[in-house]
């Protein structure tokens, strides 16, 4: 009986350290992102409809997996210089990344409609985990110009 004891109390030592020691080593790690490319078109007219596409490449240590890691699409600017909400601008729903490992990339493409308000449009694209930001942002203009 006290050798099922100590046996059973070893057991449970051993797995709650090998636990630990896989947590610990997953807080370890860090994320990082690099935004190499963002394809948007520099000047539309309103109600012009065209796909944007952005790569981005793990450039942290953690593992990057659905649901966690997203890619956040913002108006840092509008025309009147002041922060704006623009639906036609921003994807419809969230960017999540698919699991990406270290110095791999992933691609985003999301589709926009130009507003009816003229004028610049600065645009932010920033990667976020579980709502913390992470990497450099990109900030990209988007001009609307008169049909002609």
């Amino acid at each position: 009986m006290k050798i099922n004891f100590f046996i059973t109390g070893f057991y449970i030592l051993l797995f709650s350290s090998l636990a630990k020691a896989q947590i610990k080593s997953q807080q370890e790690c860090f994320f990082d992102a690099k935004i190499t490319n963002v394809d948007l078109l520099d000047n539309m007219y309103p109600d012009q409809k065209d796909a944007v596409y952005i790569t981005v490449e793990n450039i942290g240590t953690c593992i990057w997996k659905g649901n966690e890691v997203e890619l956040r699409v913002t108006i840092y600017k509008g025309p009147s210089g002041s922060k704006i909400q623009r639906d036609e601008l921003v994807p419809a729903s969230s960017l999540y990344a698919p699991t990406t490992g270290y110095r791999e990339t992933c691609k985003f493409t999301y589709n926009v409609e130009a507003p009816y308000y003229l004028g610049a449009y600065t645009m932010e694209y920033q990667m976020m985990y579980k709502g913390q930001k992470f990497g450099p942002s990109v900030k990209e203009v988007i001009t609307i110009v008169p049909k002609k």
